[in-house]
């Protein structure tokens, strides 16, 4: 990516939750598992022909749909095994697991773009990827849209929902 001058085009996992049983609710009325994206760098990013997978062996799992990251833009990406866009919320082809796994975001040219590795999960625990260090955190206190603090999570609860890419 760096010889193609995109070094500075950045989206990574940034928190993960495996099994949302109030958390989040879909816009169909369902309870799915979700990840969180976020555009870490100054610049917009496309995503599209850009891939999210559960799978090492398969990193070309779920193209993701025609979509622009803002820079500073997280979104929350449904793993509902719908394979759908609905009512502005991107459904996956495939669901998580919360006895843990690792999720693999790639890039149109087809390397990884960021992993993410976490292990069980409790219900309604996400676990957050920070930017700065190495070291997953879960937590009870789940930011779906919002900034991984306090204040993101003061956001989240106050809104009830998150805030739709499309």
């Amino acid at each position: 990516l760096e010889s193609l001058g995109m070094k500075t085009l950045n989206v990574v996992i940034s928190e993960v939750m495996t099994a949302n049983r109030s958390t989040l609710l879909s816009a169909a009325g369902t309870f799915c598992d979700w990840v969180e994206l976020h555009n870490v760098s100054s610049q917009s990013v496309d995503l599209s022909g850009w891939y999210l997978s559960d799978n090492p062996k398969d990193p070309e799992k779920w193209e993701f749909p025609d979509l622009v990251l803002a820079p500073d833009q997280r979104i929350v990406i449904y793993c509902s095994g719908q394979d759908a866009v609905q009512d502005g919320q991107i459904h996956t082809g495939f669901s998580l697991t919360s006895t843990g796994e690792t999720l693999t975001l790639s890039s149109f040219l087809g390397g990884a773009v960021d992993t993410a590795t976490f292990h069980k999960t409790e219900p309604n625990c996400s676990v957050i990827f920070p930017t700065d260090s190495e070291v997953p955190a879960t937590t009870n206190c789940p930011t779906p849209g919002y900034p991984n603090d306090d204040a993101g999570y003061e956001r989240f609860c106050a809104a009830a929902t998150a805030p739709g890419p499309l």
